[in-house]
């Protein structure tokens, strides 16, 4: 069972580690690879701070909808 602030704060912090850590690995690595490549590209435009913010946001809510699903033993796929 995953504590469902904890899977939040995580996902919002470290996009894709928190999907990992519930075990979905298929959808966590392309998180987390794609969160390295926005924040490798935040010192060059604003445009792509923005988009790296509402993506950490993005993160943390389906972090929060993964645990939802986990701790009722199914799981929520937005």
């Amino acid at each position: 069972m995953v504590d469902r602030t904890l899977a939040t704060i995580i996902g919002f912090l470290l996009p894709g580690i928190s999907q990992i850590f519930q075990g979905d690995i298929q959808r966590g690595v392309p998180m987390f690879i794609i969160a390295i490549l926005l924040w490798a590209f935040i010192p060059y435009s604003y445009l792509v701070t923005v988009a790296a913010i509402i993506y950490q946001l993005y993160s943390g809510y389906n972090a929060y909808m993964m645990s939802k699903g986990n701790n009722n033993h199914e799981v929520h796929v937005d």
